[in-house]
């Protein structure tokens, strides 16, 4: 809501957005979620836990590394 409210009238912005939140992203993506994450669900519960568990301990560990570098200025 602060989003919207603080860049409400900021001028240069694209076209459909509500201040500085794009009315157009939500539009897709909203539906998007709302279709998939039953999908998403049924996909998590259809692998076995240690495997969903190792995937999803590898990803933090590359989306920490990436922060890490970013933060150093290495990437």
């Amino acid at each position: 809501m602060t989003l919207i409210i603080s860049g409400w009238g900021v001028p240069g912005l694209p076209p459909f957005n509500l201040g500085y939140v794009s009315g157009l992203g939500f539009a897709v993506i909203a539906p998007m979620t709302l279709l998939c994450a039953p999908l998403g669900a049924k996909i998590a519960h259809s692998i076995p836990p240690q495997w969903l568990r190792n995937c999803f301990t590898l990803f933090l560990l590359i989306t920490a590394t990436k922060m890490f570098a970013s933060a150093l200025g290495w990437v």
